[in-house]
């Protein structure tokens, strides 16, 4: 499915992405710890202090002044990232992706509107598929929509569902319907697809969400955040923001913001543990996706079109089909493409 052009292209873009990511990573560490020692949260509060002061607003007022003072740190970290997103965005997925067709989708994602456009799927065979499919298992279908494919979308999440519990909307990205142009009719017209796709495909695409909904995996990915959440808010509260000991360490001795305590909390002393909880998170998301993937085989008897499906996806956005352990164990929340297959086989050879 997969030649060797695909494969070192694959491969090539995986390890621009791992390099840009780990400098990134590394620069981005030294800036922070350049900022922490010398008291970079404090220069940025008394700054914000000056900042009123000149346009002739109370300093007294410790809620403006912490929105005043978020909106300095929000500037600087955008203007620190904009040479990183230009060169991730030009420098590696451009390098990878059509050129041309690349920048115009860049600039005109950045025109349009941050909210999804959605437009309703016309009567079809692929719609009448998915609502036999969505019956079949008792979902409370409502429609099919469609969303444009953009860049920020390249991703395998190309199927979703959204609506009310008994009103519920399917979404699919455009580039996995059946293509019913050539592939440079396509590209002329702007269109992110690289694969063919057919209604089966589609279908055990579709019966991934379908099993997501089927196993109740949004409410136990909720609930787990939720109590993560409210164990770390509260150690938080309880132990840590009214020590003023602490915060004197990081140079706050004659002052000490909410918002300031806030975010050496948070961002400094949880940081590591909110890194240990999102392995753990990562681990439970890679068996919610192989549960769906094992209800699209096993209960709805499509293993070789989700075989197909996921092997596209790949392709589409050039995922390198394995991954060191234990970098899959800290960064993906997908288990990688041969074991997904493996895996897929495994159930036809039990259930054959």
């Amino acid at each position: 499915m997969i030649d060797e052009n695909e494969l070192e292209s694959m491969r090539k873009y995986s390890l621009d992405r791992n390099v840009y990511f780990l400098l990134y990573s590394l620069c981005s560490t030294a800036v922070a710890t350049i900022f922490l020692c010398y008291n970079g949260m404090w220069t940025f509060w008394k700054v914000s202090e000056y900042l009123m002061a000149y346009i002739r607003m109370s300093e007294e007022n410790e809620l403006v002044q912490s929105l005043v003072f978020v909106g300095i740190c929000f500037l600087i970290l955008c203007v620190l990232n904009l040479p990183w997103r230009l060169y991730l965005t030009f420098g590696i997925e451009g390098k990878y992706q059509e050129s041309n067709q690349y920048t115009i989708n860049f600039v005109s994602e950045y025109q349009a509107s941050p909210i999804d456009k959605f437009t309703s799927l016309s009567d079809s065979k692929i719609k009448s598929k998915i609502k036999k499919l969505a019956d079949s298992i008792g979902f409370p279908f409502k429609s099919v929509c469609l969303v444009e494919a953009g860049l920020t979308q390249m991703n395998d999440n190309v199927a979703y569902l959204c609506g009310f519990p008994r009103r519920k909307h399917i979404v699919l990205q455009n580039r996995i319907l059946p293509a019913e142009k050539t592939k440079s009719e396509l590209l002329e017209g702007g269109s992110t697809r690289k694969t063919s796709w057919n209604n089966g495909m589609v279908e055990a695409i579709v019966g991934r969400q379908l099993g997501h909904w089927k196993r109740d995996h949004t409410s136990k990915i909720v609930a787990r955040r939720m109590i993560a959440g409210v164990f770390l808010t509260t150690f938080a509260s309880w132990y840590l923001m009214g020590n003023s000991t602490i915060f004197q360490q990081f140079g706050l001795v004659t002052q000490q913001p909410y918002i300031i305590r806030s975010l050496i909390v948070f961002l400094d002393i949880l940081g590591p543990f909110i890194e240990v909880g999102c392995v753990i998170m990562n681990k439970f998301l890679r068996h919610c996706e192989s549960e769906a993937d094992e209800f699209v085989a096993l209960s709805l008897r499509k293993p070789d079109d989700l075989k197909i499906a996921l092997i596209n996806l790949c392709r589409d956005n050039l995922e390198f089909p394995v991954n060191d352990e234990w970098y899959s164990a800290c960064k993906c929340d997908k288990p990688d493409l041969l074991d997904r297959l493996e895996a897929i086989e495994e159930i036809k050879k039990r259930f054959a």
